[in-house]
C-alpha cells in the first residue's frame, strides 16, 4: 500500500515538475526558484491527477492496473517531451541573468530576524492545521457532502462509473466541477482503500503551496524580505489555515488563481522565453475552472485584463503572440470542463437556472441589495485577515510605494484581475435568488479569501521592501537601479 501511494505521488509530481519548470523567467537553470518549482507543481499534480483520473473513468473504467500502465506511459512521454527544455534549464547557468535591485541589497539585520519569525509562524500555523484537522478528520460539512462523497463514489463507481456519478450528481450542485473529489480517488483507487488522511494531505498541500508559492514569487521579483513579509501575512491569517483544514476546494481555487497571476508576472520578468511561463499561466487559469464555478470567471477576466494592459502598453501584435501560448495550457482544460458540464453535470448553477429576466430586472435595480451588499463588501474588506489588512496599510505608509518599468504591466494585471473579479463576485450578491443576507452569511468569507493570497501578491510587488527602505540612497545606487531594471525590461 506504500509502494502503491508513492508511486501515486511519484508518477504525476514527475510531470508537474517538468512543467512547473517551464515558469522559469528566460534562461535560468534547473536549480534555481526550487521552492517556487516545487510550490507550483504541489497544486499541479492533483490537477493533473484529477484530469487523468476524470478521462480514465470515461474510457477505460475502474481498472487499477489499467490506470497506472497508463500513468507510466504518459508520464513518460512527457518527460521525453520536455526533456530537451529540462537539459537546457540543467546545464544553465543563473551567474548572467540580471538580478532584480532589491535582492542586491543585503547586511541587512532585519533578515534573520524575519526568516525566525516565519519559522516560528510557519510551525503554529502547521500545528493548528493538524488540530484542527484531528479535531475533524472528514472537514466541515460541506467537505463531508460534496467533495470528499463524491470521490467516494468515484472511487467505488464499479463498472458503470458515470451511472452511479451521476444519480448523486443530481441531488445536490450537480454542475460543481471534479478536480478535488477526482484528485483524491485517484489516490484511494492506487492504495486500494479510502484511508481519511488522504483530503487531509490534500488540503495540507494546497494550503501551504499557496504559501510557498506567495513566499518564493515575491522574493524572486523583489526581495527576500518582502517575500518573508508576504508569507508572515498570510500565515497570520486565521481563515487561511482553519478553511484550508475543512476541505472545501476555495483553497484550491485561491492556489491555482494565484499561480496564474504568479506565472504571469514571471513571463513579464523573463528576458527571453516568456512563451513558457504564459503556457503555465493558461494551464493554471484553466485548473481553476476545474475546481470550482468561480474558476469560469477567473478565466475570462484574467484573459480580458492581460488583453487590457498588454494592448495599451504593447498593442494587438503583442497580445495575439501571448494568446497563443495561454490558450495552449488553457484550451485542454476547458474542454474538459465543457465535457463534464454539457454531458455529465445534469444540470446548471441553481444562480442561473433559477433566475428569471422579470426578477433578475427586480433585483438589479433594488438599491437596497446595493447598499446592503457593499457594506458587507467594505466591512469584511477592512477586517479581513486579523489583522493582515491594517498590517499592510500600515506597511504601505512607513514603505512607500515602488513600481520598476518592468514590474508596471504584472502589477496592472494584477490588479485589474483582482478588481473585475470582487466586481464580479458582488454582482452574484445582487442577482442572487437566496437573498443577500443569506449568501453573505455563507459565501463572504470564502469569496474574500480566494482572492487574499492573489491580493498580497500584488501588495508586495507594488510597495518598497524592507531592504529598499533601509538602505541609504545615492546616485549612484538610484542610477543601478535604473540600469538593472532596463536590463529586466529588454
Amino acid at each position: 500500500m506504500i509502494i502503491l501511494a508513492l508511486l501515486a505521488i511519484c508518477l504525476m509530481f514527475a510531470i508537474a515538475f517538468s512543467l512547473a519548470s517551464l515558469s522559469s523567467p528566460g534562461s535560468r537553470s534547473l536549480r534555481s526558484l526550487l521552492v517556487l518549482k516545487i510550490c507550483l507543481a504541489a497544486g499541479l499534480t492533483i490537477g493533473i491527477s484529477s484530469c487523468t483520473y476524470f478521462a480514465w473513468m470515461l474510457v477505460g473504467g475502474p481498472s487499477r492496473t489499467g490506470l497506472i500502465i497508463v500513468e507510466l506511459v504518459m508520464c513518460m512521454a512527457m518527460l521525453g517531451l520536455l526533456s530537451p527544455v529540462l537539459k537546457k534549464q540543467w546545464s544553465a547557468s543563473d551567474s548572467d541573468v540580471p538580478t532584480t535591485p532589491a535582492n542586491t541589497l543585503n547586511g541587512h539585520w532585519l533578515l534573520p530576524l524575519l526568516s525566525v519569525c516565519m519559522f516560528v509562524a510557519l510551525s503554529t500555523a502547521l500545528t493548528r492545521f493538524i488540530f484542527v484537522s484531528l479535531a475533524a478528520p472528514h472537514g466541515e460539512v460541506d467537505a463531508i457532502t460534496m467533495w470528499n462523497l463524491r470521490a467516494r463514489f468515484l472511487a467505488r463507481a464499479g463498472e458503470q462509473p458515470l451511472d452511479s456519478f451521476i444519480s448523486l450528481l443530481a441531488t445536490h450542485n450537480p454542475d460543481y466541477p471534479l478536480l478535488v473529489p477526482a484528485g483524491i480517488a485517484r489516490w484511494w483507487t492506487y492504495v486500494g482503500s479510502e484511508p481519511v488522511v488522504t483530503p487531509i494531505l490534500v488540503a495540507m498541500l494546497f494550503t501551504f503551496s499557496t504559501i510557498g508559492l506567495a513566499v518564493s514569487s515575491v522574493s524572486f521579483l523583489r526581495s527576500r524580505g518582502q517575500g518573508l513579509l508576504a508569507g508572515l501575512v498570510l500565515l497570520g491569517t486565521p481563515f487561511l489555515i482553519r478553511h484550508g483544514a475543512s476541505q472545501y476546494a476555495d483553497i484550491p481555487l485561491s492556489f491555482f488563481m494565484l499561480a496564474s497571476l504568479v506565472s504571469f508576472s514571471l513571463a513579464d520578468a523573463a528576458d527571453r522565453d516568456r512563451g513558457q511561463a504564459l503556457f503555465i499561466a493558461g494551464l493554471t487559469a484553466g485548473f481553476s475552472a476545474w475546481t470550482k464555478n468561480e474558476g469560469l470567471l477567473f478565466v475570462l477576466v484574467v484573459i480580458g485584463a492581460r488583453m487590457l494592459v498588454v494592448v495599451s502598453t504593447r498593442g494587438w501584435t503583442a497580445f495575439g503572440t501571448e494568446m497563443r501560448s495561454i490558450t495552449m495550457g488553457l484550451v485542454p482544460l476547458l474542454l474538459i470542463v465543457l465535457f463534464f458540464k454539457l454531458r455529465i453535470a445534469p444540470g446548471t448553477s441553481p444562480i442561473v437556472s433559477e433566475q428569471g429576466a422579470v426578477t433578475t430586472v427586480e433585483r438589479l435595480t433594488d438599491l437596497s441589495r446595493y447598499f446592503e451588499a457593499g457594506q458587507a463588501f467594505l466591512g469584511k474588506a477592512m477586517r479581513f485577515g486579523h489583522p493582515g489588512f491594517v498590517v499592510l496599510l500600515v506597511y504601505f505608509l512607513l514603505v512607500g510605494r515602488r513600481v520598476d518599468d518592468a514590474d508596471r504591466v504584472a502589477i496592472r494585471h494584477a490588479a485589474i484581475t483582482i478588481g473585475l473579479m470582487l466586481v464580479g463576485y458582488f454582482m452574484v450578491f445582487i442577482v442572487t435568488p437566496h437573498g443577500v443576507s443569506y449568501q453573505i452569511a455563507t459565501s463572504l468569507d470564502r469569496l474574500w479569501i480566494h482572492l487574499w493570497p492573489s491580493m498580497v501578491f500584488m501588495f508586495f510587488l507594488l510597495v518598497k521592501t524592507p531592504e529598499e527602505a533601509m538602505a541609504p540612497q545615492s546616485p549612484a545606487s538610484d542610477e543601478m537601479h535604473r540600469s538593472i531594471a532596463d536590463r529586466r525590461a529588454s
